[in-house]
């Protein structure tokens, strides 16, 4: 090959960071027993011909992923979920040998203590036996005395016990003392929720065949600690009775729960929770088009979802506890009030989601582009400028679509010269932004005079 200057000239071309992945907020998951072939814990399908070929499917769960795509607008795709039968968690306590008189035993169950101080002439059966009348007196377990030892059996199903043990020998200088072990594991909704999501995590909505309360309380508390969204279904009489304080329903709102909005409908059969979710999902929380964008989970109307019956009383019991519903408006299906138990409007939480993720998203393929084309993002009001502007950016986005109030986000970040030396040298940037919902129309309130003209 003849001589040439070519190599006078280099051009090397790089790429971005791959494509940070991005979290899929249309997508429900609907969890349920399974048959025998389904041996992985989640599946995912992209349309109803696909869920109606899977034999292996639960018959509950088939069900509600055609609910979600039997809707007029339908999600991209969903995923069901493998649950088993809960299993109660039993833990074994054994008294030590060496019990004297005022030796306190303190046993801690699901948060609550129980402490018993031993008598005259102790044993640890008198102690295991003093034990176990203490605790069966408790709503969260039941228990076996052993004659020295006993099995704390969790009730219902599906609870962990978080048992703690503490021997306090100090007036009573005995040398006893407690023995705790696990015998049976707990199995139920949060640990079997732990498993699918280590599976896979590329799912936002929840829905549950189970109709229980522990199921969905439990579901309720795995979902708050997830950043998922939870739409359980019960029909349990206790939720339309206002004066009820042990329904699962008075139950979430009581613990402010911001992630599940509980819908009572009156025939566990009819996967009502499914259908709502199925088709609010299915709105493009990332679209700015004006066809599909943001929604409102009020006033839904579910195809395949039979009007519910409900006096108004009722209904304003249900919608006290912030629950929901499945009424008509102007006679036609409608769901109300779309909140979730803390009582936040349900869209206001998928806003809050949509946010936080795609900022986060923002924000991590800025570095990867940064480090991955071997330069940095400078410390440096260059470098604070940059994120700021990713900041700008999102918020702006947010914007548009629909999800905040136009003109109403600002960012605000520090000058190089007020970053902390502490800050600068951990690459610490310490940024705010406030925002505002764009909120939405629900209940128009109209007045009006019509005159004759004389």
């Amino acid at each position: 090959m003849s001589a040439t200057l070519d190599n006078n000239i280099t051009v090397d071309v790089t790429s971005d960071a791959p494509t940070t992945p991005s979290t899929g907020l249309g997508t429900p998951l609907a969890v349920g027993a399974q048959g025998a072939g389904f041996t992985e814990l989640i599946r995912f399908y992209d349309n109803n011909n696909d869920v109606v070929a899977d034999t292996d499917l639960g018959a509950s769960v088939a069900a509600m992923l055609t609910a979600m795509f039997s809707q007029k607008i339908k999600p991209s795709k969903a995923a069901a979920g493998k649950l088993v039968v809960n299993v109660a968690q039993i833990d074994n306590i054994v008294i030590s040998a060496g019990v004297a008189e005022d030796d306190v035993f303190n046993v801690t169950v699901a948060g609550v203590l129980y402490s018993f101080t031993a008598l005259a002439a102790p044993t640890p059966a008198s102690v295991s036996a003093g034990l176990q009348a203490l605790i069966n007196a408790g709503p969260e377990s039941s228990v076996v005395d052993n004659t020295g030892n006993i099995d704390i059996t969790a009730t219902p199903a599906g609870r962990g016990l978080a048992t703690i043990v503490d021997y306090d020998n100090t007036i009573g200088g005995g040398t006893s003392g407690m023995v705790l072990a696990t015998t049976t594991l707990n199995v139920g909704m949060f640990s079997q929720l732990d498993a699918i999501k280590a599976a896979s995590n590329d799912w936002y909505g929840l829905v549950n065949e189970r109709r229980v309360d522990i199921d969905i309380l439990e579901a309720a508390r795995w979902t708050e600690a997830n950043k998922k969204l939870h739409v359980p279904q019960s029909s349990d009489v206790l939720i339309k009775t206002a004066a009820s304080t042990t329904d699962a329903a008075f139950v979430l709102k009581s613990l402010s729960y911001d992630r599940t909005a509980l819908l009572y409908y009156g025939d566990d059969a009819v996967f009502a929770d499914a259908a709502w979710m199925g088709f609010k999902l299915a709105a493009d929380l990332d679209s700015e088009a004006d066809t599909n964008s943001v929604t409102i989970w009020i006033y839904a109307t579910l195809i395949g979802v039979a009007i519910d019956v409900l006096t108004t009383t009722e209904k304003n019991a249900i919608l006290g506890k912030n629950a929901n519903v499945y009424l008509t408006l102007n006679k036609v299906g409608a769901t109300g009030d779309g909140k979730l138990a803390s009582g936040r409007d349900i869209d206001k939480r998928t806003t809050l989601d949509w946010l936080e993720i795609r900022m986060f998203e923002d924000l991590a393929a800025q570095q990867l582009n940064a480090s991955n084309a071997n330069t940095k993002i400078p410390f440096t009001s260059r470098g604070i400028a940059a994120k700021e502007s990713t900041l700008k950016n999102r918020l702006n986005i947010g914007e548009r679509i629909g999800h905040l109030s136009p003109g109403k986000s600002t960012v605000t970040v520090p000058t190089i010269d007020k970053v902390t030396v502490s800050d600068k040298d951990n690459g610490i940037l310490r940024a705010s932004f406030v925002a505002e919902f764009s909120g939405a129309i629900t209940k128009p309130k109209i007045t009006g005079n019509v005159v004759t003209q004389l």
